[in-house]
């Protein structure tokens, strides 16, 4: 594979060309040279953060995004990187041209424990406690996850279902709705979002809550809009590439907290758990040679 190396020498040039192509307000100009200025570390920093750093409002940052022909602020973060690193970094950041199978296998794998690392240093045990006594209580857990969560959102109804908590994943947008209008009292809604901005996720969570359910948020971004509608926010902590977005890093820590509730509500429940494990295990025999 060819290694580019350099960046561009005009750095973000399609970006600033749609800049100029459209009358821009004092404040939206602000916040065109926020991102000129910041090209390179946009695609780390939530909507959130760049709203705070630009002294306005999330929604402003969203109407200049539309402003511009995007969808909205994450697909513009998007044409920003793409427009600024060199394709191999938009990939993987510390890639090099000398690097062997053996580097590449150590800096991915030292990557990912960077990001368990500095996503347990970000836990806050307490919170965690509250989030598995929900889980373990509820008289059933419903997942929300789309996109890159949707993996971790099934992996674990196969987990908490083996030890006996009646777990469902949804995984699309119209079935999240309708299951959310049927939850209630005693239920736990958990809603998995790296970015916490994914709209479906967002409402069917809001629908839930409001129908007097509890509610778990596992996302990466401490201003995420999604905060809004958890009882229990717990967070990831996996640094944003153009592909790490929604890489495996991301999926791992996510799966890791997860993991980590299981265990704290087997610690608390351990015969009961244990019995269903058998139970679920036992019914499982047949399916193996």
């Amino acid at each position: 594979m060819e290694q580019t190396g350099a960046m561009p020498e005009q750095t973000g040039a399609s970006f600033l060309m749609r800049c100029h192509a459209v009358p821009l307000t004092a404040k939206e100009q602000t916040i065109r040279d926020y991102i000129k200025a910041n090209s390179g570390e946009i695609i780390h920093m939530s909507i959130g953060e760049v709203a705070e750093q630009c002294g306005v409002s999330e929604a402003s940052l969203v109407r200049f995004s539309k402003k511009l022909g995007f969808k909205g602020f994450q697909a513009l973060k998007i044409f920003v990187a793409q427009d600024t690193i060199a394709p191999a970094l938009q990939f993987y950041e510390e890639m090099s041209p000398d690097d062997t199978a053996d580097s590449i296998a150590r800096k991915v794998f030292r990557s990912y424990a960077n990001t368990l690392n500095e996503t347990l240093a970000v836990l806050d045990p307490q919170k965690a406690e509250a989030a598995a006594e929900l889980i373990a209580s509820a008289r059933r857990v419903v997942f929300f996850a789309l996109g890159g969560s949707e993996n971790v959102a099934e992996d674990a109804v196969n987990k908490f279902l083996r030890i006996g908590i009646p777990a469902y994943a949804y995984t699309d947008a119209n079935m999240q709705r309708m299951a959310a209008a049927m939850m209630g009292e005693g239920d736990t809604a958990v809603a998995i979002s790296h970015s916490g901005a994914t709209l479906s996720t967002i409402e069917s969570l809001a629908i839930a809550k409001q129908n007097g359910a509890r509610t778990v948020v596992i996302t990466n971004h401490s201003r995420s809009p999604i905060l809004e509608y958890g009882d229990v926010c717990l967070f990831t902590s996996a640094r944003e590439t153009l592909y790490r977005g929604e890489s495996f890093a991301s999926r791992i820590a996510q799966l890791t907290i997860l993991d980590t509730l299981l265990t704290m509500i087997f610690r608390e429940h351990d015969a009961e758990c244990y019995e269903n494990l058998q139970k679920t295990r036992r019914s499982l025999d047949a399916t193996k040679v």
